[in-house]
Formats: structure tokens, sequence, C-alpha cells
């Protein structure tokens, strides 16, 4: 059992280090290109592997200068990329920089309060729903604060 999990580790490793290097490398615009770039390097990985991987290597799709999407680092500090936090009766709206809505919503998600039912998240634009029961202020400070560190 431990040989297998030891071996599972070490594949996640070098296929994340894979990925590090082909969007270090080159521009990918879609989890389908990345995942045909991983094939040729002989990594098969799912779509929710490789969407799991991007999340946690801190990977988001962002407009390039061209127009088209590619994926790129999220910036260091993401609390910094929170433009406002606005409450909506059971709903916090946070407005962010252009494709940062998606792993701020992922860091909500992974806070597991209770008081937080879940969020929808565009590319710059992010809905936290919240449950009727609760202070949507004091949630919207503890969340800013969170995020901020």
């Amino acid at each position: 059992m431990y040989y297998y999990a030891l071996c599972m580790h070490l594949e996640k490793t070098e296929r994340q280090r894979a990925i590090i290097e082909l969007l270090d490398a080159e521009v990918v615009s879609s989890q389908e290109a990345l995942r045909e770039k991983l094939g040729e390097a002989c990594f098969d990985v799912t779509q929710a592997t490789l969407s799991r991987d991007l999340r946690e290597l801190g990977f988001v799709k962002a407009v390039a200068p061209g127009g088209e999407y590619q994926y790129v680092r999220a910036e260091p500090g993401e609390g910094e990329t929170i433009i406002s936090i606005t409450v909506s009766r059971n709903l916090l709206v946070i407005k962010t920089k252009p494709g940062m809505a998606p792993p701020i919503a992922y860091r909500i998600d992974d806070l597991g309060w209770a008081e937080i039912l879940g969020t929808v998240a565009g590319e710059n634009t992010l809905f936290v729903v919240l449950s009727e029961d609760c202070d949507p202020s004091q949630i919207k400070e503890s969340v800013r604060l969170r995020l901020k560190g």
C-alpha cells in the first residue's frame, strides 16, 4: 500500500512538473490542448485531474495580449487581485482583476465554512452564496481578511 501511494505521489509530482514546463515554454489556450501535449510526453491524464493540477499549481486562464486565452500563473497574493466586495442580501459580489475570479472562488470553496453555500465565478466577477441565517457583513470581512493573508 505504501509503495502504491509513493508511486502515485511521484507520478503526480512529475506530471505537475511537466505542466509547469509546458505552460512556461509555450502558449496553451485550452485544457484539451494541454492534455494532448501531456499525452505526447507520456502522461495520460483526465480532464478532472488536469483541472485539479492547474488549480493546485496556481494557473488560471487569462486573456493574452493578442486577445486569445492562455494559461498563466495567478499573481502572488490573490487578495491583491480583489477590486471590491459588495453585500446583496445573502450574496457577496466580488469584483476581481480579469481572470482571477476562478482561483479566488477555489480558495473560498476550500475554506469549508458552513455559512458559505457555494460560489459561482465568471472571469472577473464572483458570487458567494451565503446561508440566510448568517451576518453577511461579518462574512464579507472574514473573507476579505482571509484572502489578504
